[in-house]
This record gives C-alpha cells, structure tokens and sequence, in this order.
C-alpha cells in the first residue's frame, strides 16, 4: 500500500496558516474553483486551539469534510461541522428541547386559515387557496430576512425586490393579500417552540434573541 502523500504548502497557504498562529482578526481566502481552499481549510484546523465552527453550505459537503477531518485524524471535541441551519437547529432545540420539525409547517397554517373560522373577522377564509403559494413565500422571505413585522412597507418593499407579487391571482391587491401573510406569519412565530419548519432553523434562534455558543475560530 502507498503512503498518504505528505501536504507541501504553498506561498499563500504558509501565509494564511502564518496569520493563524500570529495574527487576530478574521481573514478572507480568495481562490478560483480546485484551488485548494477546503485543503488549506482542513489543514488550517491542524494549527487552531480551542473551539471551532466549520460551515458548510450544504450536508454533503459536511459529510465531505468530516470524511477528510476523520481520515488526517482532526477530529476532535470542539470541533463542530455542520451547515448553517443545523447550527440553528441544535441550539434552538436547546432552547425549545419539544419542538419537532415539520417541512409542511406553512401548508398545515395556511390549510387551517382556509377552513370555517380559519382567520379573524374582516377576512374571507375562502380565497385563502388562492393566496396559498403567496403567503406561504412571503412567511419564508421574511424569516429569512427578518423582516419587521411593525414595517408595511418592508414587506412590500420585500415582495416587489423578489417578485413575490407574481404568485398573486390576476386580480388579487397585495395590501389586502398582505393581511393574510400576517395572520398566517404571526401563527407561524407563536409556534416556532412546538413546531419548526426548515426556515425557523435560521429564524427562531435569531427572532427569539438566543444566546448562541461562542467559539475561538469560525
């Protein structure tokens, strides 16, 4: 069997694994694609003490880099891998240890809203259906940018930048539209310790103010 081939750095990476052990701050590696920057990465871990975090944009990719970390024997306790989402998730299930996840949390809402009694009075719970794909993307749009819920005209400002307003039937009037988002938003909060869809992974632990874990290295 051959030998693993020995790690020989260049230039620049001696210069970013030279600011780990000698610099503070933060750094921004600049790279075209098959550059190497998930190696400098992994072999950047090899210098750090104390906690880190390393992000990752998806799962695979996660799974990618815990398979290089176990196979040059990195891993280790304080070492955490993981996408952004899965980070918000294990600390909000910290905080709301019976909360359960449910992909369809916005269906479930906006399918109760279209029933008899769904929505307060002053509005028609029969053209919730019609509404349906419009609430449902602007609860997600707002969670994701955390949208003031006491500012009208972010919300709108918010449907206009990302076409949201498309999703609305032919004749629909987004002010009177928006009034659905809100009933079916406000829900949607007041239950995020119950039940939590893939957008309250990001949004509860920041909507609720949550004391995150700190760590030495990001």
């Amino acid at each position: 069997m051959g030998s693993k081939k020995e790690f020989i750095a260049s230039v620049q990476q001696s210069a970013y694994f030279d600011w780990i052990e000698r610099d503070r701050g933060s750094v921004v590696l600049e790279a075209v694609a098959g550059a190497g920057k998930t190696t400098t990465l992994i072999e950047g871990i090899r210098r750090m003490r104390g906690t880190v975090f390393f992000g990752a944009f998806n799962k695979k990719i996660v799974q990618d880099i815990k398979g290089q970390l176990v196979e040059k024997d990195l891993m280790r306790a304080g070492l955490m891998v993981s996408t952004m989402h899965g980070a918000g998730w294990r600390a909000w299930q910290r905080a709301a240890p019976e909360v359960v996840l449910n992909e369809h949390k916005m269906r479930d809402i906006t399918d109760q809203m279209a029933q008899p009694g769904g929505v307060p009075d002053g509005l028609d719970y029969t053209l919730v259906p019609d509404l349906e794909r419009f609430i449902q993307r602007m609860c997600s749009l707002a969670k994701n940018n955390l949208t003031p819920i006491a500012d009208p005209q972010a919300w709108l400002d918010m449907a206009e930048h990302f076409g949201a307003d498309q999703d609305l039937p032919g004749d629909g009037d987004i002010n009177e539209a928006m009034k659905y988002v809100m009933v079916a938003y406000l829900r949607s909060r007041a239950t995020c310790r119950t039940v939590a869809d893939f957008d309250d992974m990001l949004y509860a632990p920041l909507a609720y103010n949550l004391r995150m874990y700190g760590n030495d290295w990001v």
